[in-house]
């Protein structure tokens, strides 16, 4: 049977799928799937009942926003069985690097040119991958399941992810409240003085990677005797469009006019690759690690400001975890 949610064209095998969830349960929490079964519309419940996805078995994350709009967000992750027909051309840009599936992705799938940002726009209902304002996406599945069967290309599954924003019934602002701002808790290591040799991009997809600080010494404890420790930094689930690099020329000593270029993460790991980074401030919240410092690159000495957006944690891989 073949589907489409434009950009994508589907082929999908439902009872294979409904096969595949008899033995397998990809929920880790059982009340979010709950409160997301209740809250679709018979549209949407269609959809999933279309694929043959059994909702009750696939990945459910739900995340309240009691701000201005006080919205919970839902985020669904299902495998089902079936192959990807086409593809947009955003998509295809990533799946083409050399270390992933290479150039003959082309000849396994049709490229559909396509504006991300129209795509995966909540406003526009009339959009084919708009189900009743659930915005669905679909993905090779090495970008979130690890097994073995899933790193090939035309592997028999397809992943796909909705996104549904609900409002909160009885969660109202309170501007009259005063909420003090808490402190960081203190962090294990610093990276003051800690230089970055390298950044490595690993099992990346359209939208999110995971991003590894390759380190030249390591990390620092803040005791009276300071060692380095060898350590890498992995960021999980790093969401690539809002994950940008700023270099910056100032024409001063510190203060001045600024001259500068601002980077994708990948366009500046292209670009950078023998640069050296010296971290001097970090600062953390709300999914976002953002570092400022020293880029030491053949054109000189420039400031840069590495800003990362992530939805996954942050690991200090300790004694060098990570290859080169």
């Amino acid at each position: 049977m073949e589907v489409t949610y434009e950009p994508w064209k589907l082929a999908i095998d439902p009872d294979g799928t409904k096969e595949y969830y008899t033995g397998h349960n990809l929920a880790e929490n059982k009340a979010d799937n709950d409160a997301l079964i209740q809250l679709l519309t018979e549209k949407q419940k269609a959809f999933f009942e279309l694929l043959g996805v059994d909702l009750s078995k696939a990945w459910v994350e739900q995340t309240d926003y009691v701000g201005q709009k006080g919205r919970t967000l839902y985020e669904v992750r299902f495998l089902f069985r079936g192959i990807l027909k086409t593809i947009p051309s955003f998509q295809a840009k990533v799946y083409e690097d050399p270390e992933i599936f290479g150039e003959e992705i082309r000849k396994q799938v049709e490229v559909v040119e396509t504006d991300p940002a129209k795509t995966l726009d909540w406003k526009n209902k009339n959009q084919g991958n708009n189900i009743d304002g659930m915005v669905v996406s679909f993905k090779q599945p090495s970008i979130f399941f690890d097994e073995e069967a899933f790193q090939e290309w035309d592997c028999g599954y397809v992943c796909g992810i909705a996104l549904l924003k609900k409002k909160q019934k009885g969660k109202k602002e309170t501007p009259d409240l005063k909420i003090r701002r808490e402190d960081m808790p203190s962090l294990p290591f610093g990276l003051h003085d800690v230089h970055i040799k390298k950044i490595k991009i690993q099992k990346i997809d359209s939208f999110s990677a995971n991003v590894t600080f390759m380190l030249l010494d390591g990390v620092y404890t803040c005791d009276e005797d300071i060692e380095p420790i060898p350590c890498n930094i992995l960021f999980e689930g790093v969401d690539l469009d809002f994950s940008n690099v700023y270099v910056m020329q100032i024409c001063g000593v510190n203060h001045g006019k600024i001259k500068g270029h601002k980077y994708s993460l990948k366009k500046f790991i292209k670009k950078y690759k023998k640069a050296d980074i010296e971290i001097v401030d970090e600062t953390y919240g709300y999914n976002q690690s953002k570092f400022s410092g020293y880029l030491y690159a053949e054109e000189g000495d420039l400031e840069i400001m590495i800003e990362l957006y992530h939805v996954g944690g942050m690991y200090y891989l300790v004694d060098g975890a990570v290859e080169e």
